[in-house]
């Protein structure tokens, strides 16, 4: 729908019929047709911001998330002007929005409506939880302040709990505005996707301003032009990406399962210390941005990240925060002694790691998959196969011990057969890894467990570098579990049903200019195989 469109005849607000109209005035709050929450709302007897918003305010366009059978979160942040830094409205006041889900693109059944508001202390973003839907449903939403309409978006719930059915989840991370264009997005938007696991980095705390090999940058303000330390820092860049038209395509037609890196802060921040003022205004742009339900709302410098969403009886996601509860880093390089094997040294804190732990296998499910910010898998990163071997202290192997409590819980599931099969998806490095995981961190020739592939970046690792990619290879000789390695920026695909999972990594060459993805490898996992039954690179 264009600036202008407004509802329909068939479905405006003045021709609903009795009962619609009923539901379209109902406030979001009440019964089970939709329930809107806010950060730190203000007292509701607040009054309307007069002022008439003559622009188009669905610049950051709309997103659902995080689907249950039968609910989903509705999302959008009225911005008029995305290089402005106020978003170009009010600084106080609040303004109210109609949303509607329908059953149809035509929005001739309507099934959920409702009234929120939209605050200025929250940046003019909502959340609000459609309910009372259907499992396995596809369903299209709006919002509408006065005459201007968002555009229509469509999203899906999640399988009923006793139903099994074939899945298809995108996952993703590493999105640098200035390092390049968005493309493996795009390339999103047309997959047919259950959702899009987004693994962390979702924004870039660095100044936004042209390098070299990235995408063309002009007319950013120069508050934006240097690192983010302020809330309103952080909500400029969140509008920014938001109002990149790759990015909008997805998230109109896919709900996001999202989990934060390091990026949405500061580069490694749980390596030194950090002004929690600093931490707490990252924590709120982000709840602020992204479609997350009521538990993940941050309470200063503290939020609950990780979560566990089921798909029927064929998946089962743990979303983790491997970034806010971890120990610092022994070192950014680290031997294979020492440091990394400290038994005391946590990566998940140990109310998450027992959250993990204790639900792993809890309900039998096809596939186990852990959604997660970093590298899980054994990796040796010494530069060459005659150097001692190395690790990298910021991912799961420089926290070898809180790596083996996950791996052996893993490996008795499987035993047990609680656990039938593993997968593990992380993000961080900029590349891709297709890893096979062992049961013994210490012995990669020993028994495995599953697998684990990290994502691509979407544009962080910049234009392809042939060179680099065959430096790259080396590892894989060091490295006996490592199936592939591989720089290119893209995302990947999980397609899976009781039989197989298979995983596709899409990309691009370049992504300092607009280009089509591609298939660069498949990675197919037998039901019960705990290793890669093929690898097609």
């Amino acid at each position: 729908m264009g600036e202008s469109t407004k509802f329909n005849a068939r479905t405006s607000f003045r021709r609903l019929d009795s009962e619609s109209r009923r539901r379209f005035l109902a406030l979001a709050g009440g019964g089970a047709a939709g329930l809107a929450f806010a950060l730190n709302r203000p007292d509701p007897a607040q009054a309307e911001t007069t002022t008439k918003i003559n622009s188009y305010p669905f610049r950051a366009g709309v997103a659902s998330g995080d689907p249950l059978p039968d609910s989903v979160v509705l999302w959008t942040r009225l911005i008029t002007d995305p290089l402005d830094y106020t978003g170009g409205l009010p600084a106080t006041g609040r303004y109210r929005l109609d949303w509607q889900v329908a059953s149809d693109e035509g929005f001739r059944k309507i099934a959920r409506s409702g009234t929120v508001s939209a605050f200025a202390e929250d940046s003019y973003a909502v959340h609000v939880v459609a309910g009372g839907l259907q499992p396995s449903r596809r369903y299209w939403y709006r919002f509408r302040i006065g005459d201007h309409v968002s555009e229509t978006a469509s999203t899906l719930t999640a399988p009923a709990p006793n139903e099994s059915r074939p899945l298809r989840f995108g996952f993703a991370s590493c999105q640098n505005y200035r390092a390049g264009y968005f493309n493996a997005m795009r390339d999103a938007a047309g997959a047919d996707l259950d959702a899009m696991l987004f693994l962390g980095d979702f924004i870039y705390e660095y100044g936004v301003v042209q390098i070299a090999a990235g995408r063309p940058v002009s007319g950013i303000p120069p508050e934006a032009e240097v690192t983010a330390t302020r809330l309103a820092d952080y909500r400029f860049r969140y509008g920014l990406y938001r109002s990149e038209d790759d990015l909008k395509a997805v998230s109109h037609n896919t709900p996001f399962i999202s989990t934060w890196d390091d990026h949405e802060l500061a580069n490694d921040y749980e390596s030194s210390p950090l002004d929690l003022d600093r931490r707490a205004a990252a924590y709120r742009a982000f709840w602020e941005n992204m479609p997350l339900r009521r538990p993940q709302q941050p309470t200063g410098s503290d939020a609950r990240m990780y979560r566990r969403l089921r798909y029927g009886t064929m998946a089962q996601l743990d979303v983790l925060d491997t970034r806010q509860y971890r120990d610092p880093m022994v070192g950014g390089t680290v031997p294979d002694e020492g440091g990394r094997r400290d038994p005391d040294l946590v990566m998940l804190g140990a109310e998450q790691e027992k959250w993990l732990l204790d639900g792993l296998g809890a309900k039998p499910v096809r596939w186990n998959l852990i959604p997660q910010q970093l590298l899980l898998a054994r990796l040796n990163t010494a530069s060459g196969p005659d150097q001692p071997t190395q690790f990298s202290g910021g991912t799961w192997d420089g926290y070898q011990a809180t790596q083996q409590r996950v791996f052996g819980a893993i490996g008795d599931g499987l035993d047990a057969g609680t656990v039938r099969n593993f997968v593990a998806l992380g993000g961080d490095v900029h590349r891709c890894y297709a890893s096979t995981v062992p049961r013994d961190t210490l012995d990669p020739e020993g028994p495995t467990i599953g697998v684990e592939v990290t994502s691509p970046s979407i544009s962080s690792a910049l234009d392809f570098d042939p060179e680099a990619n065959e430096r790259a290879q080396i590892r894989r000789t060091m490295n006996p579990l490592l199936s592939w390695a591989d720089l290119h920026c893209g995302y990947g695909i999980c397609d899976l049903d009781s039989d197989r999972m298979i995983i596709e990594i899409r990309g691009t060459d370049k992504v300092s200019v607009r280009e089509d993805a591609r298939t660069l490898a498949r990675f197919t996992v037998a039901d019960g195989d705990r290793k890669f039954s093929s690898v097609d690179v």
